[in-house]
């Protein structure tokens, strides 16, 4: 059943120029919004020189003045819910969130931090033409500077497809500032920390096992051409080790394992894919080590 939401206030004041107010707002639906719920903890408005917010906790970077002179606006923490029917996760809990932590708003602009949970489900999203996930999207800001911005998901690797949720690679992807194609002011780059926390399967290299060091990398950028078409450059450099758990290769076009080991370790196994003037994909072979015993045929 449907019921009034109470939000609650409370006020400090020494005299008409000087007081604190403060309220907070319970979780709630927002009525006729298609189920967009909001919460709201602590929200504060400081116009007082002699107390701060009770718990204020000013956000790192905040360039304003952290004594009981500050004045303006603190949001302790705010959570908005966007409707269950954009969700994109199986687990029902799994809501798109957008969620605001110590956020002050005062005459130096905006400072604190947004993050969006749970915006897109593997391997929903599209990275580079590769399948991927968007679980996290965080931005941090100083006086409505952004100073970082990062992104956190599961990807997929050529190496592998995007059927089998279990050969994803977990990556953090930090969004440069600086432009990386001088001739396109509207190019944006993307450098991915790849985070493998198991070893994948590669159909491309006969059902093999790959296991990808911490030293790999992946690096994405993303522009417009002039016609407003969308350009991608990536490249992906690999370190890591390839091997067959029972020392067999399966050929697919081919129902019998073939006897044959050719687990290695490989450096800088290479892969660019470059969608701009014209669409291009070269492979590098990188530099690859057999383990002893000399394999057998």
């Amino acid at each position: 059943s449907k019921t009034n939401v109470d939000v609650n206030f409370q006020m400090e004041i020494a005299n008409w120029s000087d007081y604190v107010l403060q309220g907070s707002l319970p979780a709630c639906i927002i009525p006729h919004s298609n189920g967009i719920g909001i919460e709201a903890g602590a929200i504060t408005y400081d116009h007082s020189s002699i107390i701060n917010a009770p718990n204020m906790e000013f956000p790192e970077g905040y360039a304003g003045d952290t004594s009981e002179m500050f004045s303006g606006f603190y949001l302790k923490n705010f959570k908005l819910t966007l409707p269950d029917q954009l969700r994109s996760y199986a687990d029902t809990s799994k809501t798109i969130q957008v969620v605001a932590e110590n956020l002050i708003i005062d005459e130096y602009g905006i400072t604190g931090k947004i993050h969006a949970d749970n915006v897109l489900n593997y391997p929903k999203g599209n990275i580079g033409n590769l399948g991927a996930s968007i679980d996290t999207v965080s931005v941090s800001l100083s006086s409505s500077v952004l100073t970082e911005a990062v992104m956190l998901g599961k990807i997929t690797l050529p190496l592998s497809t995007s059927d089998d949720g279990s050969n994803a690679i977990n990556y953090s992807a930090i969004f440069s500032s600086g432009n990386p194609d001088p001739n396109n002011p509207h190019s944006s780059s993307i450098t991915f920390a790849l985070k493998p926390n198991k070893d994948i399967t590669s159909k491309f290299l006969g059902e093999g096992k790959v296991q990808i060091d911490q030293t790999s990398s992946l690096n994405l950028v993303l522009s417009k051409s002039n016609s407003n078409k969308r350009q991608i450059k990536l490249d992906i450099d690999l370190n890591g080790k390839l091997y067959y758990p029972t020392g067999k290769i399966i050929d697919p076009g081919s129902s019998i394992p073939l006897d044959l080991d050719l687990s290695c370790n490989f450096e800088h196994l290479g892969m660019s894919y470059d969608k701009t003037a014209q669409e291009s994909f070269t492979f590098n072979t990188g530099h690859w080590s057999f383990a002893s015993p000399q394999k057998k045929l």
